[in-house]
């Protein structure tokens, strides 16, 4: 069970989204969170991404190799 504004729901959708910042990946976070979805974002640069509810994970993996 999940409590979202104060109001019990059962089975609440979540989705993990990549490369959440920008094109396509960015288009994905705002559909799912206006469905309202849980929402986690991956993503290297969260500036311009600002949607409440949605949980911001930053990665940057450009270096690694």
């Amino acid at each position: 069970l999940y409590i979202l504004r104060g109001i019990w729901m059962k089975n609440k959708k979540k989705i993990l989204i990549t490369g959440a910042t920008s094109g396509v990946g960015r288009r994905c976070v705002e559909i799912f969170a206006d469905k309202g979805y849980d929402v986690y974002a991956i993503g290297r640069n969260f500036d311009k991404l600002n949607y409440d509810g949605v949980k911001k994970i930053k990665c940057d993996i450009t270096h690694i190799f």
